[in-house]
């Protein structure tokens, strides 16, 4: 199950209509907590939730909790204190050591049409700010650029106070070479919620019985692939085709993107070959090229290449995104 908005509310929008769902969102934490604010989860009347508002330990309480929200009508906050003694969370052992404020609303006629905007925007990979009154039922959403995850806090107006969320679009990684070690890769990123793009313009790779979750599939590196990273908002790219000519297109056509990460797989010799062949000094490159591609963790297998690769990413996806709050 990926933990991120935009699966949650595939799930919810795939259910049937008359289902009544409490949403839970974390709105404030204190000491050390799994997930911190603006985490979310939905839960519906059958007992059957998505997403996690910690490790697995608070979930059937906060479902108990929701089955109330639905009866009352009215929201709820809960709060997990891992070090009042009388608490729930101090009971089943909660390790993390800290507290966690949850707070549950009723996915009401108003908040479904919150919800559609969300889904909507997430899926033409815009995003926007939502906003939660931590007090009531009340939520709304401001469509708004947002690339970039940032963190969520609580904002007072008057005597309300609201937790604000800047919901970002899905991460993108595009993946030069279709070929069958690009596979684990792909279900690695898919597996973290992120978007991927597959480009590889040989016939027998990039195909969608080889790719069934990819988000894209192409078979030109041209302009018009240009105008699609840029308007989908590609944030990381692998090269891996196996393929002096089609990495050495694969490394110009990157030149035109601002990218947190560019990976290049085999050893470093064949990038100098690379950069040497269309004539690029590795001072004039726009983005940084990691190559060999990955981390050092050891292992020859594809998988194993997959996850180096997949972690060195992510870490700069979302250390960046540390340094910058």
């Amino acid at each position: 199950m990926v933990n991120n908005l935009s699966n949650l509310l595939n799930y919810w929008k795939a259910s049937d209509e008359e289902v009544t769902w409490v949403l839970g969102t974390v709105y404030k934490t204190e000491g050390s907590a799994y997930r911190k604010a603006g985490a979310h989860m939905l839960i519906n009347e059958y007992g059957e939730y998505y997403g996690l508002l910690s490790g697995g330990c608070l979930e059937s309480d906060i479902v108990l909790n929701a089955r109330k929200v639905m009866q009352t009508k009215q929201s709820k906050k809960v709060v997990y204190d891992s070090f009042d003694e009388d608490g729930i969370a101090y009971k089943i052992g909660v390790g993390c050591g800290g507290k966690v404020h949850v707070l549950l609303q009723n996915v009401t006629q108003s908040n479904k049409d919150v919800l559609e905007q969300i889904f909507s925007s997430l899926k033409r990979r815009v995003g926007g700010v939502f906003r939660q009154d931590v007090s009531s039922n009340f939520m709304s959403f401001v469509e708004k650029p947002v690339p970039k995850p940032s963190s969520s806090y609580l904002e007072k107006s008057g005597d309300t106070e609201f937790l604000v969320s800047f919901i970002s679009v899905d991460p993108h990684i595009m993946i030069f070479g279709g070929g069958l070690d690009a596979v684990p890769l792909v279900d690695f990123a898919k597996i973290l919620g992120w978007y991927v793009s597959v480009i590889d313009p040989r016939p027998a790779n990039a195909r969608l019985e080889r790719f069934p979750t990819a988000d894209f599939l192409g078979k030109s590196i041209d302009e018009n692939l240009l105008k699609y990273a840029r308007k989908s908002g590609v944030r990381g790219v692998v090269i891996m085709g196996h393929s002096i000519k089609l990495d050495s297109e694969s490394l110009l056509f990157v030149q035109k993107l601002q990218l947190d990460y560019v990976g290049l797989l085999g050893p470093k010799k064949r990038f100098q070959e690379i950069r040497r062949l269309i004539n690029l000094k590795k001072k004039d490159l726009r983005n940084p090229v990691l190559g060999p591609a990955g981390l050092n963790i050891g292992g020859s297998l594809p998988e194993s290449i997959a996850l180096s690769i997949i972690s060195q990413c992510h870490e700069k996806f979302y250390r960046l995104h540390e340094e910058e709050c």
